[in-house]
């Protein structure tokens, strides 16, 4: 018997980490699926090409031209998706804060004898920023006539809040049990808004490590410039004064090649602190995206400039 709960156990942490992955590849559906999203990297890869099809033009004249033209098509292609991301999450987070605020007016509408239609159609007429239009297609949506299930669904679907889909869920569940939905709805905003609280305490506590992270980086792309510039040259170079020894060893090594080598480690370096940062600060991968292209554009146009 023991060696059965084992192996359900083994199989629920497996069956965990595979919806964790499924939610993963959703959450990322769910940006590529944004419209304005879609257009914003649609447009960067265009500049990108039209950039490259520049460089192509100029090849053969200054070096520091060619390296500006790439320095362009990078942060054409990062900076304007990256920014879109970052304003999708802030936003996100904007909903969370004020989704409890929500949820308490309509509780107080419902103890005030309101109906669960009448006090969201009642809430609706508040302002609640970024949640707003939302609650306005939550009220009119129950006042057409569609179920309260659906309407709520669709409602915790177009915030794109994993936090705003549990608590609407809960709040499903409570109504279909039958039981008391005006306090059943107060917990949850009430439970909603501690996590909200928390999550600010954690990215306050947290803050100290994302600096570090950043400190890191830099000192790491410090060190394969100087790298670049002071050791790679004394290691290639024996200590002999046959300049004609010297001539030839420099003419069968580049130097620049190593500096391409750590440009290729630093990107790589980039993508995984800024992923990693953004795992630790907001506990998701998405949010380090903003993180990853700060880093990579920092080691790129540094390291491209000194080679």
């Amino acid at each position: 018997m023991a060696k059965i709960v084992i192996v359900n156990r083994n199989s629920s942490k497996f069956a965990t980490k595979i919806q964790q992955i499924l939610n993963l590849f959703y959450r990322f559906y769910n940006f590529i699926c944004n419209k304005k999203l879609y257009k914003i990297i649609s447009i960067s890869i265009f500049c990108c090409v039209i950039f490259q099809l520049i460089k192509v033009y100029f090849i053969g004249t200054s070096k520091i031209i060619l390296t500006l033209l790439d320095v362009l098509s990078v942060i054409v292609l990062t900076v304007p998706a990256s920014v879109e991301i970052y304003n999708i999450q802030e936003k996100k987070k904007q909903i969370e804060t004020i989704f409890p605020i929500f949820l308490k007016d309509i509780s107080s509408g419902i103890i005030g004898g309101m109906s669960l239609p009448m006090a969201i159609n009642y809430a609706s007429h508040n302002d609640y920023g970024v949640l707003t239009k939302p609650v306005k297609k939550l009220s009119s949506k129950l006042s057409w006539g569609i179920s309260f299930e659906k309407a709520f669904f669709d409602f915790a679907k177009e915030t794109k809040s994993k936090l705003i889909y549990r608590a609407i869920a809960t709040i499903i569940e409570v109504y279909r049990s039958g039981g008391k939905i005006a306090e059943g709805i107060d917990k949850v905003g009430h439970s909603s808004f501690k996590i909200d609280a928390l999550k600010k305490e954690q990215r306050a506590t947290i803050y100290s490590i994302i600096l570090r992270g950043y400190i890191i980086y830099f000192i790491f792309i410090i060190v394969l410039m100087g790298m670049i510039k002071f050791l790679i040259p004394e290691l290639i170079i024996p200590i002999t004064t046959n300049y004609q020894t010297i001539n030839k060893i420099n003419s069968l090594i580049d130097i620049s090649k190593y500096g391409i080598l750590f440009l290729h480690i630093a990107i790589i370096e980039s993508v995984f602190t800024g992923l990693s940062i953004g795992k630790l600060s907001e506990g998701s991968i998405v949010d380090g995206i903003y993180h990853s292209v700060i880093l990579g554009l920092f080691g790129y146009i540094a390291l491209v400039f000194f080679i």
